[in-house]
């Protein structure tokens, strides 16, 4: 009904605009004596007024209807169009406010906004700077767009993989919403949620486990146990502690969290999206495939419900249920998956984005696996042409995929290829005067353990070294971060049978470990594990069965009694035992880890091969051939089913 009288209205405000200027400075040429009547120029003044209300009117009209559009848009995940309307929004309210006013502020926050859900993160970041700095301008007690602005920004930074800078616009809005106090109007919950989970991408995981606790705490406390704040605090421990492999607390407190979500945020909600993703993750950890299955997809579909099948949220749910397929060895399934996404993210954002690059990455491991390494190597080189195309040598897009393809050539042995890109990817790190020195320390890491399977083991010491030498000024010698390396140089001096040296570094791996997670810690169980057979090589055999036991404990306690890392110890343990002559002992511990081997593995997993052939050895040498045909026609069944 409205939009038949917006053509008069507009006739009306600009004609009545008109009509007053001609009055009053048109008409006394004219006629001086109708010029100086009073009724002609209080008619002009009015009409001038009357003008100016209906412009006034009209451009408020116009600019509630520019949003309602955008807004409608947005929703239905057409971003492009959005952005049009959103342009149109910007022109209107800079003329209408001003550039440094908050309201123009508002508006461009939300065009930001639009060109992150497009991918354009440079545009961005470069609107989302200029709302941060007019809302610092003209800042208000209790700021909470101010806030908002800070935590946009984090989340930002935290897709463009700018750890540093996400982290303190993180820190900026949680500094700001304790200031504010009030959860009705801004959660810190969310941005401390944030927080965490920048520790837990960048490895400081007890500072994420800190943040994350803290925010779960806090939303409890300010919006209630029950709430959405806190079923997403949940998540994100859920994720960090399935990452630690403490698989049991991390699926009930997923479950519990899509539990809340389910009933406060609706069932088919992008929380709930997101909740049905992690715990769809954790149940593969935990190698229970088909509730995984079902958890993705049923994203699956209500993400197609909510956005339909050429969205970037329905070709992610594509990507779950491809790695999942790739997981279970179902190639052909998982092709397909990977393909379409893929193809969405080409139409979506158009043949040259960093998501695009990603898929191809995706589809790539998914041919290796299959067998088909040069269809997959050879997507990975058209990702890195993308990516430095789009992005530029010197990014840390660019040094990353170069980090991946040496992973990529190493996994298949391919070490010359592997140390190529490896060490591109150093000298490019090493020139950039901004880089984050986490990619610094992973790059010399990666290029380290290629030069190590190369037995390049001086050159390998050299890197480990500088890596090391580097995280300390950088957080000190007791710091978390120096764990990683640490372990690499346990490693390398086991391979050179050093183990004097490697039994140094690894004490000390324990001593920082315990700090910051304590004794009881999955982390813990891995390096104990590690010192407890360094122990064994250096015949100190009385401590390192004490140590073995420990961790046997530790990780049924942890994980439970049929855990692969279970199996893992009571090899060592054999191992040891037969170093000492303790045959009958050594037999009881084969049987009882092979079961555990075959039930996580699979019957024809490397692994398991490797057990199998180690358990003919050893009765081979202990003369029970009856044991050693029985694991060799094992061998041969398992060799014919592969």
């Amino acid at each position: 009904m409205v939009k038949k009288f917006i053509p008069f209205m507009f006739v009306l405000g600009y004609g009545g605009v008109a009509v007053a200027l001609i009055f009053l400075f048109l008409a006394k040429p004219v006629s001086e004596s109708w010029w100086n009547s009073d009724w002609a120029f209080s008619l002009a003044i009015l009409l001038y007024v009357i003008g100016g209300l209906v412009l006034s009117w009209f451009a408020g009209f116009r600019e509630k209807r520019l949003q309602q559009k955008m807004a409608s848009l947005q929703r239905a995940g057409d971003y492009s169009a959005a952005l049009g309307y959103s342009t149109r929004l910007i022109m209107l309210t800079a003329r209408k406010y001003g550039k440094n006013s908050r309201g123009y502020a508002d508006h461009l926050d939300n065009h930001a906004c639009l060109y992150s859900l497009l991918g354009k993160y440079d545009q961005a970041d470069e609107h989302l700077s200029e709302v941060i700095t007019i809302r610092e301008n003209t800042a208000l007690p209790d700021d909470v767009d101010l806030a908002r602005s800070y935590l946009n920004m984090a989340e930002l930074q935290w897709t463009r993989e700018d750890y540093d800078r996400a982290k303190s616009a993180y820190e900026d809005a949680i500094r700001l919403g304790e200031e504010i106090a009030n959860a009705d109007i801004f959660d810190t919950s969310i941005a401390l949620c944030g927080l965490g989970q920048v520790h837990y991408i960048t490895g400081q995981y007890s500072a994420a486990e800190s943040s994350l606790k803290l925010a779960l705490k806090t939303a409890k406390e300010t919006v209630g146990p029950e709430s959405i704040s806190a079923a997403l605090a949940m998540t994100a421990l859920a994720e960090l502690y399935a990452m630690e492999g403490n698989n049991s607390e991390s699926e009930q407190l997923a479950s519990d969290a899509l539990s809340i979500l389910e009933r406060e945020a609706g069932l088919e909600s992008p929380e709930v999206v997101s909740a049905l993703n992690t715990l769809g993750g954790i149940y593969v950890d935990n190698g229970r495939f088909a509730d995984a299955e079902r958890m993705f997809k049923r994203k699956l579909d209500i993400v197609e419900r909510s956005f339909g099948t050429l969205h970037v949220n329905y070709a992610n749910a594509l990507e779950n249920l491809a790695d999942l397929y790739r997981i279970q060895k179902r190639f052909g399934e998982a092709i397909s998956y990977a393909s379409r996404a893929l193809a969405i993210y080409e139409e979506f954002y158009g043949r040259h984005h960093y998501s695009v690059a990603m898929a191809m990455n995706s589809l790539s491991l998914i041919y290796i696996e299959q067998g088909q390494f040069e269809s997959g190597s050879e997507l990975h080189e058209k990702a890195l042409r993308l990516i430095k195309n789009e992005f530029g040598e010197n990014h840390v897009f660019y040094v990353n995929q170069l980090n991946h393809l040496a992973e990529v050539y190493h996994f298949k042995n391919r070490l010359l290829e592997a140390e190529s890109y490896a060490r591109r990817a150093l000298q490019i790190v090493r020139k950039m005067a901004d880089a984050d020195p986490i990619l610094l320390d992973n790059t010399l890491l990666n290029l380290a353990r290629i030069n190590m399977q190369q037995q390049k083991y001086t050159e390998s010491e050299t890197l480990l070294l500088q890596a090391l030498n580097h995280v300390e000024k950088q957080v000190g010698p007791d710091h978390e971060n120096v764990v990683p390396i640490l372990v690499q140089l346990v490693d390398l001096y086991m391979a050179q049978e050093a183990l004097e040296e490697a039994e140094g570094y690894c004490t000390r791996a324990a001593g920082i470990i315990e700090k910051y997670v304590g004794p009881h810690h999955p982390d813990m169980a891995q390096v104990l594990n590690i010192l407890a057979g360094i122990y064994g090589g250096l015949r100190k055999t009385r401590e390192a069965e004490s140590l073995f036991r420990r961790v046997l404990d530790m990780v049924q306690t942890l994980f439970g009694s049929d855990h692969e890392l279970v199996g893992v110890v009571l090899v060592n343990l054999a191992d040891l035992y037969e170093s000492e002559g303790r045959y009958s002992d050594v037999d009881a511990l084969f049987k009882k880890a092979l079961p555990i081997y075959e039930k996580k593995l699979g019957m024809t997993h490397p692994d398991v091969t490797l057990l199998l052939n180690r358990m003919v050895a050893f009765y081979a040498k202990s003369g029970d051939n009856a044991e050693v045909k029985r694991i060799q026609d094992k061998i041969l069944r398992n060799r014919i089913v592969n």
